[in-house]
């Protein structure tokens, strides 16, 4: 068994991943069950193996990929080939160099959070205790505040839309991983999913709690526009990082410009709400305009929006009849 530290150079930049090769050998590729995981579309879900011949030789070899695999400038076959410590082994759009951790290279960053997040759920069971700790917490929740009470049928009829709501979304968002990613990743995206309603119906909780028991407005509405953003960041984030190359600073980047977009067009009416209110103030005045999103329409008075909206609905006919 050798101890390694491997410097992987691609798109999103340099990190160091520390490792342990030994004669059983590590995968590199671009699946998440690859022991060192590539963001590059050019390369294989499992591209190549590092192993430990005998005399402790560290030896590469390309596992008969699309698009083949370099030492040094040399391309790699099938079979395992001696590597000297420091090469460059160059795969897709990526550069990957392999040093003696007793050297003293240090790991600036380790594997992905996100990686190691679906790593701890990589048996069924975990996923399904999981999976019925939402269920369960959800189901608590709408029984906690709902408006009316209800029985047992009613929380297992919640249970089982969120239950399908979750499979639907998993699936889809599944397919567009593999067509961006080639891989859907199904279980990372579950346990994404879970654990994002099991942080939603904390936070709902919290709100609830402040809002209605404690009776703190303002307290309760910064709660849920941090809450909300922050989870829909953080979600977001999860999902770019299962489904797309994009590296962690982009990753970051695009969730947030989403959830302000989202966020400005949800309170876009609060904003208006002055247009609104001089928009209505004065449709009770002489003459009635249009709301504020139409002001490029002409005024018309009282007596011909009446004269139009007759005509429109027919009432004078109707009123004849």
């Amino acid at each position: 068994m050798k101890q390694a530290v491997i410097q992987i150079h691609d798109k999103g930049g340099v990190r160091m991943e520390k490792v342990s090769i030994g004669r059983g050998g590590l995968t590199v590729g671009r699946a998440w069950s690859s022991d060192v995981i590539l963001q590059d579309k050019y390369v294989d879900p499992d591209h190549l193996t590092l192993s430990v011949g005998d005399g402790g030789v560290i030896l590469v070899a390309d596992l008969a990929t699309t698009n083949g695999s370099s030492v040094a400038g040399k391309r790699l076959s099938g079979e395992a080939k001696p590597y000297r410590l420091g090469d460059v082994i160059k795969i897709g759009d990526t550069n990957i160099r392999v040093f003696d951790q007793s050297a003293g290279v240090a790991a600036t960053s380790l594997r992905s959070g996100w990686y190691l997040l679906a790593e701890k759920f990589n048996s069924g069971a975990t996923i399904t205790a999981l999976t019925l700790l939402t269920l369960a917490f959800a189901a608590l929740v709408d029984w906690l505040f709902a408006a009316k009470p209800l029985n047992a049928g009613d929380i297992l009829i919640s249970v089982f839309a969120l239950l399908v709501g979750l499979l639907l979304c998993a699936l889809v968002l599944g397919f567009i991983a593999k067509l961006i990613r080639g891989e859907s990743g199904l279980r990372s995206l579950w346990v994404l999913g879970c654990i994002s309603i099991l942080l939603l119906n904390v936070i709902s909780l919290l709100l609830m709690v402040t809002r209605f028991n404690l009776q703190n407005v303002d307290v309760a509405h910064w709660l849920s526009v941090i809450g909300f953003g922050a989870l829909s960041v953080w979600g977001l984030v999860g999902l770019f990082s299962y489904m797309s190359y994009l590296g962690t600073r982009n990753k970051w980047i695009c969730s947030i410009l989403i959830v302000l977009s989202v966020f400005a067009f949800i309170r876009s009416d609060e904003w208006l709400k002055e247009d609104h209110e001089l928009w209505n103030a004065y449709s009770r005045t002489e003459e009635i305009t249009l709301p504020p999103a139409l002001l490029f329409k002409d005024r018309v008075s009282a007596d011909e929006y009446q004269q139009e909206t007759d005509l429109l609905f027919d009432f004078e006919e109707l009123g004849g009849s």
